[in-house]
């Protein structure tokens, strides 16, 4: 898989086109992973491929400081909590997202230290890991509820739920088809 993605990617990554990536995990896998597991002429071609690899968040963010993107918004809610993903997280990438969510007119970003959600990779997604997921996932749902009380009656408190926050959204759902990409509460 590695050689293979290597392989259709390398063109576009030696042209200088970015390749942009809305799961961190997958980021993860050719970012880190390709370039560690291939050797000679492979290796170096996959780390042409890491170097050109950015998340949506660090994309967006990167062409707005550059001037190359305006986006129009709007103000938001007064509160926006913000549970990165694990391999986010872990890649030092948390705060791309945070700053293009703080890019949003009156909106306040509250990142919930509440560690793992359970879903990350296909762990998540198996029904046989359904409940240590779940419990796993309890974590996160009850940091969200802990600051949603401290917010009580205050209007317009969002949750951002990457995907792998499918751990606090559509549990019974989950098992029967897959989440979508990225969901606002």
């Amino acid at each position: 898989m590695a050689q293979a993605n290597t392989d259709v990617l390398h063109d576009a990554a030696s042209r200088g086109e970015p390749i942009v990536f809305l799961e961190p995990s997958c980021l993860s896998a050719v970012r880190e992973d390709a370039p560690s597991l291939l050797r000679g002429e492979s290796q170096r071609r996959a780390q042409v491929v890491a170097n050109a690899c950015v998340t949506f968040e660090e994309y967006v963010e990167r062409e707005w400081q550059a001037g190359s993107l305006e986006l129009a918004l709007r103000p938001g809610p007064p509160t926006i909590l913000l549970h990165g993903h694990c391999h986010q997280k872990a890649m030092g990438l948390a705060a791309p997202a945070r700053s293009l969510l703080s890019r949003i007119p009156s909106a306040q970003v509250v990142e919930l230290n509440a560690g793992c959600c359970g879903m990350a990779g296909s762990f998540g997604y198996s029904l046989e890991h359904y409940e240590v997921s779940r419990q796993i996932g309890e974590r996160v749902a009850a940091a969200g509820r802990a600051r949603d009380a401290g917010w009580r009656g205050a209007r317009g408190v969002r949750r951002l739920v990457p995907p792998a926050g499918r751990a606090l959204h559509g549990r019974r759902r989950r098992a029967s088809r897959g989440p979508p990409a990225f969901a606002v509460q």
